[in-house]
C-alpha cells in the first residue's frame, strides 16, 4: 500500500465539551461554504468542560474571515518574537499600565500587524492566564457585529 504523504495547514479551536459544542463552531464555517476533509475534536484533559477541534483545510475567500488565537500569557514574549520574525515588525507594539481605584493596577500589552486587508492584533492582560491574537480579513470588524 502506497501512502502518499503532504503538507496541510490545520486550524484548532478551542469548543465546550458538551452535545453541541463542535456543531457551533462547525455552522459558520458550513455558512461560508467551508468544504472540509478532515475534522478531530477531542476532550482536554488540563481544561475540564472544554475540548479541541482540528479542522483541515480552509480555502476560499469567505471560509477564512478571521481566526481568534488563544494562548497562555507566560509564552507572551516567545509568541511575539515568532510573529515578528515571520510577519516583520509590527505596525504599533504598546505597553500600557491602568490605574484603577480601590483594584490592583493592570498592565496591558496590544502588538498591531496590517498588510493590505489582513490583520492582526494581539493583546495580552499580564495578570491574566490568557492571552488573544485575532486574525481577519476584509472587512471583518464591521461584518461580526452586523444583524442579520
Amino acid at each position: 500500500m502506497a501512502l502518499k504523504v503532504a503538507k496541510a495547514d490545520i486550524w484548532a479551536v478551542t469548543i465546550d465539551d458538551r452535545p453541541g459544542g463542535a456543531a457551533e463552531k462547525l455552522e459558520t464555517l458550513a455558512r461560508a461554504g467551508a468544504n472540509l476533509e478532515m475534522v478531530l475534536a477531542r476532550r482536554t484533559a488540563e481544561q475540564p468542560g472544554r475540548g479541541v477541534m482540528f479542522v483541515t483545510p480552509l480555502k476560499g475567500k469567505k471560509a477564512v474571515e478571521a481566526v481568534d488565537v488563544r494562548f497562555d500569557t507566560k509564552e507572551l514574549e516567545r509568541f511575539v518574537a515568532f510573529l515578528k520574525s515571520r510577519y516583520g515588525k509590527p505596525l504599533s507594539e504598546v505597553k500600557d499600565t491602568y490605574q484603577r481605584k480601590d483594584r490592583p493596577e493592570r498592565q496591558v500589552v496590544k502588538v498591531l500587524w496590517e498588510s493590505g486587508k489582513d490583520r492582526a492584533v494581539l493583546t495580552a492582560q499580564l495578570e491574566k492566564r490568557r492571552a488573544s491574537m485575532l486574525v481577519s480579513r476584509g472587512n471583518f470588524d464591521e461584518e461580526i457585529y452586523r444583524v442579520r
